[in-house]
């Protein structure tokens, strides 16, 4: 959905950037995976409806609001971190990876290293563009590469306070992007539940909106685990959809 929203949607966008040949060859991805989630709902349905015990939920964040459509030929990708960490001068030893998705990195620096990090991500200078990043607590850092449609040709180095480093050197690549597209449609707010109970099949149309945290303390007590104190919520609320 996040690829492909545009070639199914293309009415969404204002500016749309596609041709009529990419809207062809990819207008059919999100039927098709939407056909494979299908299937699966089916085959968990017909497990609560053999064993009643059981109530189905499903909750998912793949609502879409549609971004951007423009093409996408390039993207700046963080393909090699142990190159690029030694080329800003910080030792192996003083930082951890952490899983992101692509083209985020996130990153744990020990404290003594975290001012260096920082100092050096802000100098950089890429076809007259930075490095985004975000700064959390205990040394965690977000960098934000993904700088999409740089020069092929002239594109082989970066500056980093006005020296000139190599792609190479710095771990860094420019990807070619093989359906030239990259995020047309992102998540909404708001996401969805679906509850299914074999025993109980009348439809409640009252309840249109239902707090995450009210659902983790349900999820929580079920199972017998502490609720944290932040996740306590109004009691009449918590019975509202306790029994869902």
């Amino acid at each position: 959905m996040h690829r492909y929203w545009a070639a199914a949607f293309p009415e969404d966008y204002e500016n749309f950037g596609y041709s009529d040949d990419w809207i062809a060859k990819y207008n059919s991805e999100i039927d098709f995976a939407m056909s494979k989630c299908d299937r699966l709902f089916s085959r968990l349905v017909k497990f609560v409806e053999r064993n009643p015990e059981y109530t189905l939920w499903i909750a998912s964040s793949m609502g879409q609001n549609a971004t951007t459509a423009w093409v996408v030929k390039t993207q700046l990708y963080l393909t090699n971190i142990d190159k690029f960490m030694s080329a800003l001068g910080i030792p192996h030893h003083a930082w951890t990876q952490h899983p992101t998705m692509f083209p985020e990195v996130g990153v744990v620096i020990q404290g003594e290293w975290i001012e260096q990090l920082r100092k050096k991500i802000m100098q950089f200078n890429i076809e007259g563009k930075s490095i985004k990043f975000a700064e959390k607590a205990d040394g965690f850092f977000a960098l934000f590469f993904g700088h999409v449609n740089l020069p092929e040709k002239q594109i082989d180095c970066v500056e980093i306070a006005g020296t000139r480093i190599s792609l190479e050197s710095l771990g860094l690549e420019n990807i070619a992007i093989e359906d030239e597209t990259n995020t047309n449609a992102y998540h909404i707010a708001e996401g969805s539940l679906l509850i299914y109970d074999p025993q109980d099949i009348n439809i409640n149309k009252t309840r249109k909106q239902i707090s995450t945290l009210a659902i983790t303390q349900m999820l929580l007590e079920n199972f017998s685990i502490p609720v944290p104190e932040y996740m306590n919520i109004p009691q009449k609320q918590y019975l509202h959809i306790k029994y869902i």
